[in-house]
């Protein structure tokens, strides 16, 4: 059987790929993450995701599914035939998803699998030591900004934490996503 490898994305001038993988025994493994500073995606992919792919994981034979910011399917200004994902799809190849574009629903399957449990241990686990910017944005550095009056902001606080915790959103509305009272 082959390995599904799930890179999370988030773009703009900070552009964020994580590298996640779902175990069959249930655990959501997030392997490695690049955040970009102040370049495009191509950049980031040239400089870090491809090097990095082709020295970890080339070799597994893994099948590579995309998903992320919705916003990374509109055309550059520059050129009609250019966008991030097609810029993704290019040069890393695999299938693109995008996730939702509503925040209450990526927050909302981020936090429930945060919350859920396989064998006594999170389902989510996270490298530390290849994954610091993932392991301090769900730690607490991704967060919405409370006022001395009590008013909770409505988006999250844009600084480097937010680029990794929007990509994992983006990826746990796709893989676990939460169904709808009716």
């Amino acid at each position: 059987p082959r390995l599904d490898i799930f890179m999370l994305w988030d773009f703009g001038l900070n552009p964020t790929c994580i590298i996640t993988q779902r175990t069959p025994l249930g655990p959501w493994n997030f392997l490695d993450c690049m955040v970009g500073d102040g370049i495009g995606v191509e950049e980031l992919i040239q400089n870090w995701v491809r090097p990095l792919w082709e020295d970890r994981y080339a070799k597994l034979k893994c099948t590579i599914r995309h998903i992320g910011d919705p916003a990374g399917l509109t055309r550059e200004a520059s050129s009609s035939a250019r966008s991030a994902v097609r810029a993704v799809r290019h040069h890393m190849g695999g299938t693109w998803r995008s996730g939702p574009v509503k925040l209450r629903e990526r927050l909302d399957p981020l936090q429930s699998a945060l919350t859920r449990t396989v064998g006594g241990r999170g389902m989510i686990q996270v490298d530390r030591d290849r994954c610091p910017q993932l392991w301090h944005a769900l730690r607490g550095g991704y967060y919405f900004h409370v006022s001395r009056t009590g008013i909770t902001s409505s988006e999250p606080v844009k600084n480097i934490h937010s680029h990794p915790g929007d990509a994992a959103g983006y990826g746990a509305a796709v893989l676990y996503p939460i169904g709808r009272a009716i």
